[in-house]
């Protein structure tokens, strides 16, 4: 075997530079390189940054949030805009880009724009007019929150979710068209829309979050859609006007203050599909009556009717009386009763 001396071997010079070090410098030149791409300009007193070659997003003039805004009145949006001779498309209305801009009435949104990021208008309490287009395929969470004088919205068949607070305390929000196309509602969506008194939920929607009407007080009635699988907890926590809730069959679970402080609720029907009712689901709700429509009682995980009258009518199905009469959990209830016995 060949063995080189070690004195043979040629030895490292000072100006080596180790190849790992090589490829750290190259990765934050082609980061830095990618940053000073994004150009920043104004156009009309409208703020922009380049998001492609050709196409760019509104800000919100500065590279942080503004205080106050810096946008107010009547605001169109334009569809392109020219910049050292290069014309771009606006396609994208960026995070924080009218954020607390207090003294902005309405806006007009271009069909060029296919996404509004998140709390694009947070704070907006003058905005009352928005029109979103159907090219708008997604909107942030937040987008919308405390927009407290906006009273109607119809979102664009283009979207598939309602991210979380969307509308948050749009406390006078009164009525949202929500597309077929959408499949879910994130938590907290509606939160505290004191004015909203209806509401349609399409039966595409497969899942509802936390939350997402809870304080809902102009609430009167919902019917919701046959796909979800389960009520999130705090869904319509102290929607104080709600009469009447249809819960469809397939929920398998009914969670933690679901309906807690749900006043006007008089009556309520639970499916058989039902196998758990979490702590306080319908405490301090105004409850006269419980029909069950499982042959087995379901679970209750601590207190779900807590301040509920026990001697208001639990009717069940007939061969189920005797096993609700003797569960631990339901006995509590005294007037347990067969369906043929409802008026």
């Amino acid at each position: 075997m060949n063995i080189r001396h070690a004195s043979s071997i040629r030895p490292l010079t000072k100006n080596y530079v180790p190849m790992k070090k090589i490829l750290i410098l190259l990765f934050f030149s082609v980061i830095l390189l990618s940053v000073n791409a994004q150009k920043r300009f104004t156009s009309d007193g409208m703020s922009f940054q380049t998001t492609s070659d050709n196409t760019v997003k509104v800000t919100s003039g500065e590279n942080k949030v503004p205080s106050g805004g810096t946008y107010s009145g009547d605001i169109t949006i334009p569809s392109t805009v020219v910049s050292s001779g290069v014309t771009y498309s606006v396609t994208t209305i960026g995070a924080f880009a009218f954020f607390e801009c207090w003294g902005m009435t309405s806006v007009k949104i271009p069909a060029s724009i296919k996404s509004i990021e998140n709390k694009a208008f947070s704070d907006c309490t003058a905005l009352t007019v928005l029109e979103i287009p159907s090219s708008v395929t997604s909107i942030g969470p937040d987008a919308f929150n405390y927009c407290i004088r906006l009273t109607h919205v119809t979102l664009p068949s283009s979207i598939t979710k309602i991210e979380s607070s969307l509308f948050y305390r749009c406390e006078g929000l009164k009525s949202v068209l929500i597309p077929s196309s959408v499949t879910s509602i994130g938590k907290n969506a509606f939160y505290s829309c004191e004015n909203l008194t209806s509401i349609n939920i399409p039966e595409s929607v497969n899942s509802i979050g936390a939350a997402a009407f809870e304080s809902c007080s102009g609430l009167t009635a919902i019917v919701l859609p046959p796909k979800i699988l389960s009520i999130e907890e705090e869904l319509f926590e102290n929607c104080t006007k709600l009469k009447s809730i249809k819960i469809p069959d397939g929920v398998l679970s009914i969670g933690q203050m679901a309906f807690f402080g749900c006043e006007s609720l008089s009556t309520l029907e639970i499916p058989n599909s039902v196998i758990s009712i979490d702590k306080d689901a319908f405490s301090l709700c105004g409850l006269e009556s419980i029909t069950m429509n499982a042959t087995s009682p379901p679970s209750m995980l601590d207190e779900p009717f807590a301040n509920i009258d026990t001697e208001i009518p639990v009717y069940v199905p007939e061969s189920a009386v005797e096993a609700f009469k003797k569960d631990d959990d339901w006995k509590r209830f005294s007037k347990i009763t067969g369906m043929n016995s409802k008026k």
